[in-house]
């Protein structure tokens, strides 16, 4: 499934070579996120999200090497080995996509998180306008929070 990108995400110039970018699609593996049989669940759509974003800041000029996926596969990743992937590669922005399911309203919708002011804000707004655009789900809107995989601390 490609996600269909706008032309300029939250007017912001993601081609500086030394803005550090790391994009983190929840779940993975064995743990599946939000779906049911005969569809295909939260950590396949958010994980062909974040490589076609990924996809589209390459295109705009991001650096190769500056532009990391916590999981590239549909494979599990603790929230330790995130927070480590974190720590190590000290990024300017980390953004993690998410597209809840639960029956109450408490923890249904699409929803982007982030950490950093600037340009993290930025970009997860693209990434949830993006999602929400795609998917018309309930729209939990983008938020700010201090989460130990983001953060790195305890």
């Amino acid at each position: 499934m490609a996600l269909a990108v706008a032309a300029t995400p939250a007017r912001a110039d993601w081609s500086s070579s030394w803005a550090k970018i790391m994009l983190d699609p929840g779940h993975g593996g064995s743990d599946p996120g939000a779906g049911r049989a005969g569809y295909r669940y939260e950590a396949d759509l958010v994980l062909d999200c974040s490589k076609a974003i990924r996809d589209w800041l390459l295109s705009h000029g991001a650096n190769s090497n500056n532009l990391r996926l916590t999981r590239d596969s549909n494979t599990y990743v603790s929230l330790d080995a995130r927070k480590q992937m974190s720590i190590s590669f000290d990024p300017w922005v980390f953004c993690s996509l998410h597209l809840n399911a639960s029956t109450n309203h408490d923890a249904y919708g699409t929803e982007t998180w982030y950490y950093w002011p600037g340009r993290s804000y930025n970009l997860a707004n693209f990434m949830q306008t993006e999602l929400h655009n795609r998917f018309q789900r309930y729209n939990r809107g983008v938020k700010q929070n201090g989460w130990t995989v983001i953060t790195g601390a305890d």
